[in-house]
Protein backbone atom coordinates (compact mmCIF):
# COMPACT_ATOMS: atom_id res chain seq x y z
CA UNK A 1 0.00 0.00 0.00
CA UNK A 2 1.12 3.50 -0.76
CA UNK A 3 -0.03 6.63 1.02
CA UNK A 4 -0.89 9.41 -1.36
CA UNK A 5 -1.79 12.97 -0.42
CA UNK A 6 -4.02 14.40 -3.11
CA UNK A 7 -6.23 17.38 -3.76
CA UNK A 8 -9.92 16.71 -3.26
CA UNK A 9 -11.99 18.96 -5.56
CA UNK A 10 -15.27 17.87 -3.94
CA UNK A 11 -14.22 18.88 -0.41
CA UNK A 12 -11.96 21.78 -1.52
CA UNK A 13 -8.99 20.51 0.44
CA UNK A 14 -6.46 17.72 0.52
CA UNK A 15 -6.84 14.22 1.81
CA UNK A 16 -4.82 11.12 2.45
CA UNK A 17 -5.65 8.16 0.27
CA UNK A 18 -4.50 4.58 0.80
CA UNK A 19 -3.75 3.19 -2.60
CA UNK A 20 -2.62 -0.27 -3.73
CA UNK A 21 0.98 -0.56 -4.91
CA UNK A 22 1.16 1.39 -8.15
CA UNK A 23 1.31 -0.56 -11.39
CA UNK A 24 4.61 -0.40 -13.28
CA UNK A 25 4.84 2.29 -15.90
CA UNK A 26 4.64 1.37 -19.57
CA UNK A 27 8.41 1.62 -20.01
CA UNK A 28 8.99 -0.81 -17.14
CA UNK A 29 6.85 -3.51 -18.76
CA UNK A 30 8.51 -5.99 -21.11
CA UNK A 31 7.91 -5.10 -24.73
CA UNK A 32 5.74 -7.50 -26.74
CA UNK A 33 7.33 -9.18 -29.67
CA UNK A 34 3.94 -9.66 -31.26
CA UNK A 35 0.74 -7.71 -31.83
CA UNK A 36 -2.18 -8.29 -29.48
CA UNK A 37 -5.37 -9.36 -31.23
CA UNK A 38 -8.71 -8.37 -29.66
CA UNK A 39 -11.53 -10.65 -30.78
CA UNK A 40 -14.01 -7.77 -30.59
CA UNK A 41 -12.08 -6.11 -33.43
CA UNK A 42 -12.34 -9.19 -35.69
CA UNK A 43 -15.28 -9.60 -38.08
CA UNK A 44 -17.23 -12.88 -38.10
CA UNK A 45 -15.95 -15.18 -40.83
CA UNK A 46 -12.37 -13.88 -40.72
CA UNK A 47 -9.67 -16.54 -40.82
CA UNK A 48 -6.46 -16.49 -38.82
CA UNK A 49 -3.87 -18.96 -40.11
CA UNK A 50 -0.27 -19.65 -39.18
CA UNK A 51 2.16 -21.61 -37.03
CA UNK A 52 0.98 -22.39 -33.51
CA UNK A 53 3.49 -21.28 -30.85
CA UNK A 54 1.53 -22.44 -27.81
CA UNK A 55 0.05 -20.78 -24.77
CA UNK A 56 1.43 -18.90 -21.82
CA UNK A 57 -0.10 -17.68 -18.59
CA UNK A 58 -0.55 -13.99 -17.85
CA UNK A 59 -1.72 -12.12 -14.76
CA UNK A 60 -4.38 -9.47 -15.04
CA UNK A 61 -6.71 -7.35 -13.00
CA UNK A 62 -9.12 -10.28 -12.60
CA UNK A 63 -6.52 -13.01 -12.05
CA UNK A 64 -4.58 -15.43 -14.24
CA UNK A 65 -5.59 -16.13 -17.84
CA UNK A 66 -4.13 -17.89 -20.88
CA UNK A 67 -2.71 -16.22 -23.97
CA UNK A 68 -2.20 -17.98 -27.30
CA UNK A 69 0.63 -17.17 -29.68
CA UNK A 70 0.66 -17.68 -33.43
CA UNK A 71 3.02 -16.63 -36.22
CA UNK A 72 1.33 -15.78 -39.52
CA UNK A 73 2.72 -16.74 -42.93
CA UNK A 74 3.93 -13.14 -43.29
CA UNK A 75 6.08 -13.63 -40.18
CA UNK A 76 3.92 -11.43 -37.97
CA UNK A 77 3.51 -12.64 -34.40
CA UNK A 78 0.02 -12.49 -32.89
CA UNK A 79 -0.98 -12.88 -29.26
CA UNK A 80 -4.61 -13.36 -28.27
CA UNK A 81 -6.63 -14.34 -25.23
CA UNK A 82 -7.73 -17.96 -25.02
CA UNK A 83 -11.42 -17.74 -24.27
CA UNK A 84 -13.46 -20.86 -23.49
CA UNK A 85 -14.29 -21.30 -27.19
CA UNK A 86 -10.57 -21.40 -28.06
CA UNK A 87 -9.47 -23.91 -25.44
CA UNK A 88 -9.44 -26.82 -27.94
CA UNK A 89 -6.47 -25.15 -29.70
CA UNK A 90 -4.34 -26.13 -26.70
CA UNK A 91 -4.47 -29.71 -28.09
CA UNK A 92 -2.61 -28.61 -31.26
CA UNK A 93 1.06 -29.53 -31.48
CA UNK A 94 3.47 -26.62 -31.05
CA UNK A 95 4.86 -25.78 -34.47
CA UNK A 96 1.78 -27.14 -36.29
CA UNK A 97 -0.16 -25.14 -38.86
CA UNK A 98 -3.49 -24.01 -37.43
CA UNK A 99 -6.50 -22.19 -38.81
CA UNK A 100 -8.91 -20.29 -36.57
CA UNK A 101 -12.20 -19.11 -38.01
CA UNK A 102 -13.93 -16.50 -35.88
CA UNK A 103 -17.68 -17.20 -36.00
CA UNK A 104 -18.82 -14.15 -34.03
CA UNK A 105 -20.39 -13.81 -30.61
CA UNK A 106 -23.14 -15.85 -29.05
CA UNK A 107 -25.32 -15.36 -25.99
CA UNK A 108 -25.93 -18.07 -23.41
CA UNK A 109 -29.35 -18.84 -21.92
CA UNK A 110 -28.34 -16.77 -18.90
CA UNK A 111 -27.44 -13.77 -21.05
CA UNK A 112 -23.63 -14.08 -21.02
CA UNK A 113 -21.76 -13.23 -24.22
CA UNK A 114 -19.11 -15.59 -25.59
CA UNK A 115 -16.94 -15.94 -28.70
CA UNK A 116 -17.47 -18.80 -31.18
CA UNK A 117 -14.67 -20.37 -33.21
CA UNK A 118 -13.93 -23.22 -35.62
CA UNK A 119 -10.38 -24.51 -35.07
CA UNK A 120 -8.41 -26.65 -37.51
CA UNK A 121 -4.95 -28.25 -37.50
CA UNK A 122 -3.13 -29.22 -40.69
CA UNK A 123 -2.28 -32.92 -40.82
CA UNK A 124 0.95 -34.31 -42.27
CA UNK A 125 -0.76 -34.95 -45.62
CA UNK A 126 -1.80 -31.30 -45.90
CA UNK A 127 -5.52 -31.74 -45.20
CA UNK A 128 -7.19 -29.67 -42.50
CA UNK A 129 -8.74 -31.52 -39.56
CA UNK A 130 -11.12 -29.80 -37.19
CA UNK A 131 -10.06 -29.91 -33.55
CA UNK A 132 -13.17 -31.04 -31.64
CA UNK A 133 -14.41 -28.82 -28.84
Amino acid sequence: MAIITAACPACKGTGTILSPTPKPTRSALPQRRSAFLKWTAVKPGEVLEGTWRGTRQAEGEHGAFALGELTTDAGKGLTFSISTGLRPIEAAQIGARVRIIYNGQGTSKRGYHFFKFSIFEQAAGGEWQEIPS
